[in-house]
């Protein structure tokens, strides 16, 4: 099938071999069936300014004719095409939607639209298990890590936790929306779900870049992963495990309520406690620096890229991450 083909749903679940084409809304899909096992979708390009994905998943896809699996393996480099294209986050020439926030929510227009409901009727049904590899775009910067939606405890959560240790990120991350204050709903993680399948996603790093590391944890862990779900060998045993961190709530974020340049005193991966300084705030007005401190003992996860804030003092501005340090139930380092 050349490359430029329109992609059909019969192209998914037709005869064993590898298919490449063009779905709804630009968006390019390759697939591999060979034997049989559990069918896998893999994807980058969510967000057009996270960059790992994109080429982890065209490198699986530029292999496609020489991997060796049991199973159905469905790659989606850009997954959002235009965003991609365009190095955003979201794609300029579709209104601005984030295709991670439209699934299953019917809110969708224009080629958001087209896409998420290819990947609604087309692939999602047949799915076992879902892979989505993100990083924190041009606005944020992660630890690197593996990560799953679930609440802290749940069935779901175990049951997702030696799959994070077969990833094997530095950092694995429990986002926890059940009080619902993390965007779950209408991501393509938590549609999969629904849908009876298992989802791993990712946080490799962000700032608008690539680093050795975060590639390198990203196609390790791919492996090492599609290795786990027993789609194909894996690839070397993972690290020892790195901590488990749960982001929830409000008491995980850093804020700050006044404009001004953002500069980081704790470094990403620190542990810290609660009311240490993890950044301060230098306002716009030149008045004395204000400290902006962790509201929980944890480790730093997650700062703001820009090195700005434009709040001002009707709200506050989420520019951070700390994340308490799940212990029960995962194997210390």
């Amino acid at each position: 099938m050349a490359a430029n083909t329109p992609m059909q749903i019969s192209d998914i679940t037709g005869t064993q071999g590898v298919r490449h084409g063009i779905g709804p809304g630009d968006l390019p899909v390759s697939v591999k069936r060979q034997g049989e096992g559990p069918t896998v979708l893999l994807v980058g390009g969510t967000h057009g300014d996270e960059y790992e994905g994109q080429i982890v998943v065209a490198q699986m896809v530029r292999r496609l004719d020489a991997l060796d699996i049991s199973g159905t393996l469905i790659c989606l480099p850009r997954h959002n095409p235009g965003a991609c294209l365009a190095g955003r986050r979201t794609d300029p020439a579709d209104a601005g939607q984030d295709i991670n926030r439209v699934y299953g929510r019917g809110s969708a227009t224009g080629r958001a639209k087209l896409i998420s409901d290819f990947v609604t009727d087309a692939i999602l049904p047949r799915a076992d298990w879902v892979i989505d590899l993100h990083s924190g775009g041009v606005s944020h910067e992660f630890v690197v890590s593996g990560n799953v939606q679930a609440a802290v405890g749940s069935d779901d959560d175990l049951t997702m936790r030696p799959y994070l240790h077969a990833f094997g990120a530095p950092f694995s991350l429990v986002f926890d929306g059940s009080d619902h204050s993390m965007p779950h709903t209408g991501t393509l993680e938590h549609h999969a779900k629904s849908f009876g399948a298992h989802a791993v996603s990712t946080e490799l790093g962000g700032g608008g870049r690539v680093s050795a590391a975060s590639m390198a944890a990203a196609r390790d862990g791919v492996m090492r992963l599609l290795g786990a779900i027993g789609l194909m060998e894996g690839g070397a045993p993972p690290p020892s495990p790195g901590p488990l961190l749960e982001m929830s709530g409000e008491r995980h974020t850093v804020t700050c309520a006044a404009a001004g340049v953002i500069e980081p005193v704790a470094q990403l991966g620190d542990a810290v406690t609660r009311g240490q300084t993890v950044a301060r705030l230098h306002p716009d007005d030149l008045s004395a620096p204000v400290d902006l401190t962790a509201q929980c003992t944890g480790i730093f996860a997650c700062i703001a890229a820009t090195g700005r804030c434009d709040a001002d003092m009707e709200g506050n501005t989420v520019i951070g991450y700390v994340c308490e340090t799940i212990t029960k139930g995962w194997p210390a380092r």
